[in-house]
Formats: C-alpha cells, sequence, structure tokens
C-alpha cells in the first residue's frame, strides 16, 4: 500500500522514522521529519510518498508540487527502498507509478524524474527509465575578473516586489525553472545566514537577478536575466559580476550548479573556465 505522509497514523509515522534513519545512518525525531516534510515545496506532506508491506516502509518518493500551479511540471526525486527487501524493480515500479499518477491528477504536463543513487538508477533502467541530461556541480580556477561588474542593489523591503517579478521573469522559463510568490522572498528577507540576493540594474534598467551562497568559504551562485536581455552579452557580464562578488568575501572556491539540458548557460560557463566538478544527479524525462 503507498500512502501520502499527510495522511499517515502515529504508528505509520514511526515506521516512517524507522526505514529513513535506517536509509539515511542518521537520527531524526518525528518533529524533525514533519518539519522536513509539512512544507510548501511537497504541498504540506500530500508530495511524500512512502510503500508499506506489513506495515513496514520499503520505499520512498518525494514530489516537489510547488511548480504545477504556474509552470504545470513536478519533480520526482529521492526516489529509495529499503536495505535488504524482496522484489527491489516492483516497489520502485509501484511507487513510481503513484508519483506520477498525482501529478497527472494535479494537472502537470510535465515530468522530471532525477536519479542521484546508482543502486535506483539500475533498477529504474530495468524499467526502461534511461537517464536524459545531468546536472553538474562546475567550479571555476581562474577568478580574475574580465569586464567591469554590473550594479547590484540589495534585496529589501521596498524593492521586494520588483524582485518577485525580476526573478519571475529571468527563471521561470528556464530547464527546472521554478516561480516564486511573495512568501519565498520574505524568506530571503530573514535569511540571517552569508546568503545575499541581488537584483541587477546597468543604465537605470533592472535586468535580472544574482543570489550568492556562502558555506564553509564555498561560494556558489544563481543568476539570471529578463527575456528581453538575453543574447546581447549581459549573460558574460552578470557571470563575471558574480565572480567579482564572491572573489570580495574571500571565499577559497567558486562553484556553481548547472542543468546539462541548459546548454548556452552550459556552454558559457566551460569557456569562462569552469570544469565539471561532478555528478549531482542524472534526469529522467518522462512521457
Amino acid at each position: 500500500m503507498i500512502k501520502e505522509f499527510r495522511n499517515l497514523n502515529g504508528d505509520e509515522i514511526r515506521e516512517v522514522q524507522l526505514y529513513l534513519n535506517s536509509l539515511e545512518k542518521n537520527d531524526k525525531s518525528i518533529p524533525q521529519i514533519k518539519e522536513e516534510f509539512d512544507t510548501k515545496a511537497y504541498n504540506f506532506g500530500e508530495g511524500i510518498l512512502f510503500f508499506f508491506r506489513d506495515n513496514k516502509v520499503v520505499g520512498s518518493v518525494k514530489v516537489i508540487l510547488e511548480a504545477i500551479k504556474h509552470l504545470r511540471v513536478i519533480y520526482i526525486h529521492f526516489l529509495n527502498v529499503a536495505n535488504n527487501v524482496e522484489n527491489e524493480v516492483h516497489i520502485v515500479s509501484e511507487i513510481l507509478t503513484s508519483a506520477i499518477n498525482l501529478g497527472k491528477c494535479k494537472g502537470c504536463i510535465k515530468i522530471l524524474l532525477g536519479v542521484r543513487n546508482e543502486k535506483i538508477l539500475k533498477l529504474l533502467n530495468e524499467l526502461e527509465y534511461i537517464p536524459s541530461y545531468n546536472s553538474y556541480k562546475m567550479k571555476l580556477g581562474n577568478r580574475k575578473t574580465t569586464s567591469e561588474p554590473l550594479e547590484l542593489i540589495n534585496l529589501s523591503e521596498k524593492n521586494k516586489e520588483e524582485y518577485l517579478n525580476v526573478f519571475n521573469k529571468s527563471f521561470s522559463d528556464m530547464p527546472h525553472g521554478c516561480y516564486y510568490e511573495m512568501e519565498d522572498i520574505e524568506k530571503y528577507l530573514n535569511d540571517n545566514s552569508e546568503n545575499r540576493y541581488y537584483l541587477v540594474r546597468d543604465k537605470n534598467k533592472l535586468i535580472g537577478f544574482m543570489n550568492i551562497e556562502i558555506e564553509n568559504k564555498v561560494g556558489s551562485f544563481d543568476i539570471g536575466l529578463c527575456n528581453e536581455f538575453r543574447g546581447v552579452g549581459y549573460g558574460k557580464r552578470l557571470l563575471e559580476t558574480a565572480i567579482y562578488t564572491l572573489n570580495g568575501v574571500n571565499v577559497d572556491k567558486v562553484t556553481l550548479t548547472v542543468i546539462e539540458k541548459n546548454s548556452i548557460a552550459l556552454n558559457m560557463y566551460l569557456k569562462r573556465g569552469f570544469v565539471i566538478d561532478n555528478i549531482l544527479s542524472h534526469w529522467i524525462e518522462i512521457a
């Protein structure tokens, strides 16, 4: 039987706890698990599915549902089966089918499955699910910038509406893009970490956004341009601006994440000197 996290009773949640801690070699409490799953991304537990057999959890998957409303796409990830369980292919097939059907019922027109676990990838291959492309973590060697940085404006209460508009114009049509609402931007405003969020301006025109994340002296960034400013050289300048900004906060390493399907961005990063550090996940487009 496959059940949504939001519909589990107390005994079933305790079984979920045992399953997850065994799988992840962790010691998460039930409140921690609830906090992780009871979020907008998974429609407050609806997108977290567990396969129960003889009252024990033998498989699970997470389905990101928040992009359906605006983009009509779902992202399926963290597909797993319990250790030392029989009929693994059957479990993967059943739970993946449930995830796909959930997306269809919600009205999605695009289904993307991300896989990091090589064991799961082999089981999916047996079911004739073949990866279409990868997502990569890239790192930069030569950090000397080659152009003047664009003007950056810190995200604030005063400009949060503009930031939201620019972000959605820049990122919602990208491969693996997303669509934000104001509550997402409020989380940025309340972020007390070293992360930073910017509007990007040139000649009094807001052209895009740039976010940087800093953790353990490793800096990474997301950048995006509004449609009307693409293809005229701003991409390279925005990339140099991101590198310049991270150089200014004294990080030891500059990295980024890119989807192989976003070939324009990938080629730009390769030409700039970024190299692929590792494959983060394999992605399967499900018809």
